[in-house]
C-alpha cells in the first residue's frame, strides 16, 4: 500500500528531517518506501549492482533490472 510518501528506514531511524520517498521496494510481500540512500543501500544488501555514471541497474549476474 503505496499511502505514505516518506522513506520507512528515516522514519525508523527518527530522524528530524525524513526524505521523501522515490523507491518503493517488495519486502515480505509489502511494498516498502525508500529515499535514494537507503534503497542504495537496500540493493547493496542484495548484491545489486548500480553503475551510476550510466544509471544502468543491474544484478550480481549482470542482467538489466
Amino acid at each position: 500500500m503505496k499511502s505514505n510518501n516518506h522513506c520507512i528506514q528515516c522514519e525508523l531511524l527518527e530522524r528530524s528531517r525524513k526524505k521523501l520517498a522515490k523507491h518503493w521496494v517488495e519486502e515480505g510481500g509489502q511494498s516498502i518506501p525508500l529515499c535514494d540512500e537507503h534503497y542504495e543501500e537496500w540493493l547493496l544488501e542484495r548484491d545489486i549492482i548500480i553503475d551510476i555514471d550510466t544509471e544502468t541497474k543491474e544484478d550480481s549476474y549482470g542482467d538489466i533490472l
